[in-house]
């Protein structure tokens, strides 16, 4: 109507499995695949259930879309609800979105635990909000004439200007035979770069403190930590000597 496009779904998907091809996995460059090469599909994740139900419009003239409402939710009340807008999407391609994510941490573990096996438990239930703004592609296209003798900038992972924040809270977690007591995180991501503030929680009868920095347009990312003690008064374990020490 009036060159604007406007749609409506609802998709149920049942029994969905995620997969990785375990031959292509192993190899850090790349292969040459024969057809007569099987592909040795692993299963990672299983889900019985999932609902997709949205509603968006377009406009093709303008170059601009509105996420009226889009809703996630899976058969143990997983729920990830969002909406908003996205213009210039053939240049810069701004978005402005904000949601909520309402989760199980024991539960969504529990799709994953093909790849993590049962070394790995964390349990934790909260709503969070979260938020996207700026433009996604850090270097839009021109109708400028290109200089071709002069070398062109290495391309950003993420565009300077594309501002985020979420949250992440859990209750308590073992992780290969250590004890992880409640935590939660605040990440932001800024200027091509995510800051969490300190993270702190029990860790093993001690307390673990950390504060990462993590520059995404480094080539390749770097992260950085706050100099400091991170650990303190931590035990050893016999589970920890057994698991991932190995000694």
């Amino acid at each position: 109507r009036n060159g604007v496009l406007s749609a409506r779904w609802t998709a149920i998907m049942e029994n969905g499995e995620l997969q990785m091809n375990e031959a292509a996995r192993s190899h850090q460059s790349p292969q040459i695949m024969t057809a007569s090469t099987k592909p040795q599909w692993k299963t990672v994740a299983r889900d019985p259930k999932i609902e997709c139900a949205g509603s968006l419009s377009f406009d093709a003239g303008k170059s601009n879309a509105k996420l009226e409402r889009l809703e996630l939710s899976t058969a143990d009340k997983q729920q990830l609800e969002a909406q908003g807008t996205i213009s210039d999407i053939s240049g810069a391609c701004v978005v402005d979105v904000t949601g909520r994510a309402t989760y199980d941490l024991a539960n969504l573990l529990n799709r994953a635990r093909p790849l993590l096996g049962g070394s790995v438990s964390i349990t934790g239930q909260d709503t969070q909000s979260f938020s996207l703004r700026g433009p996604l592609r850090a270097n839009a296209p021109t109708s400028s004439p290109v200089d071709v003798s002069v070398q062109p900038l290495p391309r950003a992972l993420v565009s300077p200007g594309l501002n985020g924040q979420c949250g992440l809270k859990w209750t308590s977690a073992n992780i290969f035979g250590i004890d992880v007591g409640s935590g939660q995180l605040q990440p932001r991501l800024a200027a091509g770069e995510i800051e969490t503030g300190p993270i702190a929680f029990s860790l093993s009868r001690g307390r673990f403190l950390l504060v990462p920095h993590i520059a995404l347009n480094h080539e390749p990312p770097l992260m950085t930590i706050d100099p400091g003690q991170v650990f303190e008064s931590v035990q050893i374990t016999e589970a920890m000597c057994e698991g991932w020490l190995q000694y």
